[in-house]
């Protein structure tokens, strides 16, 4: 039941009425007369349904006593009617007509048609700091939308009400021309980067219904331009509430606003509470011009003291009791600087009531059966499979904590099931311990040697500190491994081992040894891969040692499996081998003349010898983005070329990947980002298309490497650089090599420890890749 307006005893202190009190005198009891017993006295409750209005009801049935519409407001018309629960109902009331000026008009009429305002003082809550419930779920399936109208840029509220619906205000969008400009942004949250939003926003072009005296607009949304996917799969939808808002029903709208005292500020997501302080028809013009030719005077509107303003409009109003869709923010009434006065929003319970085209369109979604949510797991396998968007996982435990080694990244393991699937987020000092239950917004997920790998991440939440449930799976039972590699990446295995072999180096700091499972025979190929200098300190780890390993990650390296250990504790010897006997040392032979040494045969010529160049650089507009590479040597093979991305500031590859192929002298390889505009295409494609490297911005770093000792990654102390396009550990200010297409004319490699500069290039329009795939021309103009 919706809670009403209060106790009459209420309602009358609000009126300025007082109880009555007899004060005549009061006659003493004679003394010779008996004492009275003393008779406690019963309280009668109040029988609401009955027909009269008792002590604690406002009214009951017809019985309003002397309350009209006109004890609400002076001059107040319509019926004042009394709800079920003996409660005040205002809905029919008409109030007074207002006129007010235009914006420009407030320095005069004193009063004047907002876009919001700030009731009192600000009591706005950024929605990243709600608890996870249903506010929280409603600020998900919220944004804010931008638009163009007559040339300028403007930028309103929305809510998604199903997969492919986005609900705003009609003023925001008014028609089918500027609909075609509408961009939704689910992640207008702050501290989520302005690109990050670009990058996770949803183009809504198609205006399915509009209604101008209710202010309301339905716009259908497309598929996100990378995933596929609609926009309320990702992010969810709210429901909604049909019956009308009554006075005093608490509220909050989500809405999209920022720093009322900077102009320049930027939005994000907000949640306003407030109540409604009166619902009713309520006639509103602008300079004695009704608003959209019937002065609003069919909609019944609520007014709300929520905290609202430029910006908010289209924001959802939602019922706090039930977390449901109840209206849309339109703006108010305020004074010049907007301030004081009150909001307002008409209800979707009028807009279906008059309107036909949305009742068709509401009322289905009313008695909908919600989807049921996903389970953590099902989270984990969705973000495995993302590469841009957004993806959140909510209650996973932290498994592992992987170290940084050399170049390999840091970060930790999240699982929510034992049967997996996993997950590695790439993370330094994230702050989590293994143990942790932990919710988590993926936002970008690259594939690395076939291993999903979060490189992007944001709001890492513990949401409980503690030991995580058994998640481990015993290894004599997992079966061939090397064949059920994709079931059981990146999850947590167990149990008895053997050395089988020898170590050999494993790329990087890392070294390998096969090993087998005890207890199974068809466990596979397996390999132990660890740190080398954990090598080292486990000098029991040879040939025949028998040991248990309690909780290790399934290491995934393209196609083959291994267990990855990083601790000492992670392995515990059982079984060492006896170290075979020493024999003694025969007597040392009388030392006989050094031969004449010969001469060193002439070194034969190595890839360390290769000329390598970027010999075009293409940073378009959305993911228009390649670079070219030239052979100025001889003929080379690529398998040990890479290409290292170092975003912003860093000193290390953020992203890279080896090429393929034979490139002879002269000879282009050209990579590109696997988004690019088809149109944009040279006529033979891409030697190599990606989204991993080829995602930098004008202010990113690309290095040319040789991969000296094959371990399929860069490594700065042992390999070497052929040439390097940008900055040297530092973001340039300005973006300077954005929005740009800049071809090779100084064909001489740059150096690892150099920034390379213009003057190397000549500049050319943004998407210009009319030259990518053809020689460099050298000779730059003076």
């Amino acid at each position: 039941m919706r809670p009403g307006f209060g106790s009459l005893c209420l309602y009358l202190s609000i009126l300025g009425c007082s109880t009555p009190i007899d004060d005549s005198p009061i006659s003493p009891t004679p003394p010779d007369s008996p004492t009275p017993p003393q008779i406690e006295p019963i309280e009668i409750p109040a029988q609401c349904g009955n027909g009269r209005r008792e002590a604690g009801e406002a009214c009951d049935g017809e019985d309003l006593g002397d309350l009209s519409c006109a004890s609400f407001e002076a001059g107040a018309t319509g019926a004042l009617m009394c709800r079920e629960d003996c409660s005040l109902d205002a809905i029919a009331c008409v109030f007074e007509e207002i006129t007010v000026g235009h914006p420009e008009e407030c320095a005069t009429s004193g009063e004047c048609a907002g876009v919001g305002n700030i009731i009192d003082e600000v009591d706005w809550i950024d929605t990243r700091e709600l608890e996870e419930g249903p506010r929280r779920e409603r600020a998900r399936a919220s944004g804010r939308i931008s638009f163009r109208e007559g040339g300028v840029s403007s930028r309103c509220s929305a809510t998604l009400i199903d997969d492919d619906l986005l609900i705003t205000n009609h003023h925001c969008a008014p028609d089918a021309e500027v609909a075609s400009t509408v961009r939704f942004y689910p992640t207008s949250e702050k501290g989520v980067s302005s690109y990050q939003q670009q990058l996770d926003s949803f183009t809504c072009p198609e205006l399915v219904a509009t209604d101008c005296a209710h202010d309301v607009s339905l716009l259908r949304c497309q598929p996100h331009a990378t995933s596929g996917e609609l926009p309320g799969e990702l992010h969810g939808v709210v429901p909604l509430l049909l019956d009308a808002p009554q006075l005093h029903d608490e509220i909050y709208v989500i809405h999209t606003n920022c720093d009322f005292r900077d102009r320049w500020c930027t939005p994000y997501k907000l949640l306003s509470p407030g109540v409604i302080t009166r619902f009713g028809g309520e006639c509103i013009s602008f300079s004695g011009e009704p608003s959209c030719g019937n002065c609003r005077s069919d909609t019944r509107q609520a007014r709300h003291n929520a905290d609202t303003l430029g910006g908010s409009s289209g924001g959802g109003v939602f019922d706090a009791a039930e977390h449901a869709l109840i209206g849309l923010n339109w703006g108010g009434i305020s004074r010049e600087d907007n301030t004081g006065g009150w909001n307002y929003t008409a209800s979707l319970a009028d807009l279906v009531e008059y309107d036909e085209a949305f009742a068709q369109i509401l009322l289905p979604l009313v008695n909908r059966e919600p989807p049921a949510p996903l389970t953590p797991s099902e989270q984990i396998a969705a973000a495995r499979g993302l590469q841009r968007g957004t993806r959140l996982i909510e209650g996973a435990w932290v498994t592992y904590i992987v170290p940084e080694v050399g170049s390999s990244s840091a970060g930790f393991i999240i699982q929510a099931a034992r049967k997996g699937p996993a997950l590695f987020v790439e993370a330094v000092n994230a702050g989590v311990e293994e143990g942790d239950l932990v919710s988590v917004v993926i936002t970008e997920v690259e594939s690395q040697d076939g291993r999903a790998h979060a490189v992007a991440w944001r709001d890492l939440r513990v949401l409980e500190r503690g030991e995580a449930p058994e998640l481990v799976q015993p290894l004599a039972e997992a079966g061939a491994l090397e064949d059920q590699i994709e079931e059981y990446d990146l999850e947590i295995l167990g149990g008895a081992l053997r050395i089988a072999g020898d170590f050999r180096p494993a790329g990087g700091a890392f070294e390998e040894v096969p090993i087998t499972v005890e207890g199974s025979e068809d466990a596979g190929a397996l390999t132990l891969r660890l740190p080398r200098d954990l090598r080292a300190r486990l000098t029991w780890l040879q040939e025949g040692a028998r040991f248990t390993a309690p909780r290790l990650p399934l290491w995934r390296y393209r196609d083959k499996a291994q267990l990855g250990a990083w601790y000492a504790e992670d392995l515990t010897p059982e079984i060492v081998p006896e170290p075979e006997p020493t024999p003694e040392p025969a007597p040392e032979p009388e030392p006989e003349p050094a031969p004449e040494p010969e001469p060193e045969p002439e070194p034969e010529p190595t890839p360390e010898g290769a000329c390598l160049i970027i010999s075009e650089y293409v940073e378009g507009s959305a993911y228009n983005k390649a670079i070219e590479i030239y052979n100025c040597g001889a003929e080379l093979s690529l398998s040990r070329v890479g290409v290292c991305l170092e975003t912003n500031a860093s000193s290390v590859c953020s992203r890279q990947i080896l090429l393929e192929g034979v490139l002879a002298p002269g000879g282009l390889f050209t990579l590109c980002n696997s988004g690019i505009s088809a149109g944009l295409l040279p006529a033979g494609g891409c030697d190599l298309s990606e989204n991993s490297v080829s995602n930098f911005n004008g202010d990113d770093r690309l290095a040319l490497f040789l991969d000296k000792d094959g371990s399929g990654r860069f490594e700065p102390e042992r390999d070497t650089i052929l040439d390097v396009f940008g900055a040297l550990g530092g973001v340039p200010s300005g973006r300077p090599w954005a929005n740009l297409t800049l071809r090779r004319c100084d064909l001489t490699p740059a150096s690892g420890e150099e920034d390379v500069v213009f003057e190397r290039f000549s500049s050319h329009p943004q998407d210009d890749l009319s030259h990518l795939g053809r020689a460099p021309e050298p000779g730059c103009a003076p």
